[in-house]
């Protein structure tokens, strides 16, 4: 079906949402005003186009996503109704369908109108995440990150232009699996060594400033996605994926072990557990006071509003899914997840990376982040989404595969 597109001349839609999507990638770590318009512009311009054209059956596959979504509104609404949490909860609702929902689907439309390639996105999120790994060395060598002007976290957490260190040990985790699970030693030796020495490079400088973000989260996330890369790839390994595997496995412990920050972190970690069981035990109390549909979506000073307890956030997604939206929130985030592992492990035999991601994703979400306001964390869920099911949709072109 022909693109027609009124007043903007048909020929430039794609260069269009190219450079927006471009520009949303490149601006998440940021979340600026930039990264708003972006996200804004890409809704905006996948409604215009999905009406203008009626190409309503481009997602007639999508009935089950708009079942889940349906459902999260619902359970959002009841929460937000019977936990009165005021102006924000009903604004942080909004802002959950308009900035990640509707993202998902725009950017599903434009994979699979040609407007964007799989692989345009991943060089893009590679590009944003080289451009934040290049700034964190610049930041560990100089002491402040030349984009935003951050000094180092704590005199010795590298930040880049990221406002916490353990989100930039997240982007950097994120890099180094999405490397991990696209890269095909054999296969990239024979058709251009300098490209293999590019992204071993690259993979080398993301596990240089996860190092150095100290972000214990992601270091376990890595250490879960490091393991299921062997596991999914055990099977069909030939010498390089063998040499490659074991250098990784050499070399990372040399690294850790002879690191005083990383020893550090550890120590800390066995002495006071980061403080996230105080964290975990605080909402937990919560629960019991609204099980079913939760307290609203409140800001992190619930604990202290609600009961006075010295906790300002849970500092683990699904618990804080628990205290906001109750345990049919819950179910419903559970069965989300599992249908992602599902699709995931399902294109696992042809591209692990998503796997990978995911868990790293999932596993993260533990010990921080929020399956509800956080933008980097959501951002990267819909970009991955919309690539997982654009990548089993056997309609889609061999052009659209991940590079390797």
């Amino acid at each position: 079906m022909e693109v027609t597109a009124g007043p903007i001349p048909r020929k430039y839609i794609p260069t269009l949402i190219k450079i927006i999507v471009l520009i949303f990638i490149l601006f998440v770590p940021f979340k600026d005003s930039v990264y708003e318009i972006s996200n804004g512009l890409i809704g905006i311009l996948f409604c215009f186009l999905l009406i203008r054209n009626r190409d309503y059956g481009i997602l007639a596959d999508q009935k089950p996503a708009l079942l889940i979504v349906l459902l999260l509104f619902i359970s959002m609404t009841l929460s937000n109704l019977a936990g009165r949490p005021g102006l924000y909860g009903w604004e942080k609702q909004i802002q959950f369908f308009y900035r990640y929902m509707l993202l998902y689907f725009a950017l599903l439309y434009f994979l699979r109108k040609h407007f964007i390639s799989v692989s345009f996105i991943l060089c893009a999120a590679l590009l944003s995440l080289g451009i934040q790994g290049v700034n964190g060395i610049y930041q560990y060598f100089v002491g402040i990150d030349i984009l935003k002007h951050r000094l180092i976290f704590g005199g010795h957490r590298l930040t880049a232009a990221v406002h916490n260190p353990n989100l930039f040990g997240f982007l950097m985790m994120i890099g180094a699996l999405s490397i991990l699970g696209t890269i095909r030693p054999a296969r990239l030796i024979k058709t251009g060594v300098v490209k293999f020495i590019f992204l071993c490079l690259l993979l080398g400088m993301f596990f240089f400033c996860l190092l150095y973000s100290g972000s214990r989260a992601a270091w376990l996330s890595l250490a879960f996605g490091i393991f299921l890369f062997f596991l999914l790839r055990f099977k069909n390994w030939n010498r390089a994926m063998k040499i490659f595997a074991i250098t990784i496995v050499l070399t990372l412990p040399v690294l850790l072990l002879a690191n005083d920050l990383f020893i550090k972190r550890m120590g800390d970690a066995f002495i006071n557990y980061g403080h996230r069981p105080g964290c975990w035990q605080g909402a937990v109390s919560f629960i019991a006071d609204a099980p079913v549909f939760g307290h609203g979506i409140r800001d992190d000073m619930i604990f202290l509003k609600l009961k006075r307890i010295a906790i300002t956030s849970p500092h683990n997604a699904y618990l804080e899914v628990m205290v906001l939206l109750g345990f049919v929130g819950f179910l419903i985030y559970g069965r989300l997840i599992w249908t992602l592992y599902c699709r995931a492990l399902k294109l696992s035999v042809i591209q692990p990376a998503y796997c990978l991601m995911l868990t790293g994703m999932m596993v993260s979400a533990f010990f921080g982040h929020s399956f509800i306001t956080d933008q980097i964390l959501l951002s990267a869920c819909c970009l991955l989404c919309a690539c997982m099911w654009f990548h089993g949709d056997p309609s889609r072109t061999s052009g659209d595969e991940l590079p390797s």
